[in-house]
């Protein structure tokens, strides 16, 4: 999904997916559609919390490495229990997860410190 700030503040206001994609279509932007499932088990705690607090159906957009998706929450069901060591294993890999990601956003600090970064018009993160 482009980064235009028309689509941008568009596509938040939207309640539906069909919504969202009449201003895509609108905005020349090309998109796909499917389905998936997911274990919320693996998302991190903040993101879990803003999920639950959906409406059914109320679209969420996902933000990746080189694309934004859009997503729908369309049924919830409980996961069969796990064993302590599923629990264990579960709990280790959110962890290394957790680890891995604060060294990759301190080594981004770090290499931003040292880098010169010009951006185009438009495209400047937020003046904190």
């Amino acid at each position: 999904m482009h980064r235009n700030g028309r689509v941008l503040e568009a596509r938040v206001r939207k309640r539906s997916l069909d919504e969202l994609a009449q201003v895509l279509t609108a905005a020349g932007i090309q998109y796909t559609r499917g389905t998936k499932q997911f274990d919320t088990a693996v998302l991190p705690p903040n993101l879990y919390t803003q999920l639950s607090n959906l409406r059914a159906g109320e679209p969420f957009v996902a933000p990746g490495p080189d694309k934004e998706i859009a997503n729908v929450i369309t049924a919830r069901q409980a996961a069969p229990p796990l064993s302590p060591d599923q629990q264990r294993q579960l709990a280790l890999s959110q962890i290394k997860r957790e680890r891995v990601t604060q060294i990759l956003v301190q080594r981004v600090k770090e290499l931003k410190a040292k880098a010169r970064i010009d951006y185009q018009p438009g495209f400047a993160p937020p003046k904190s």
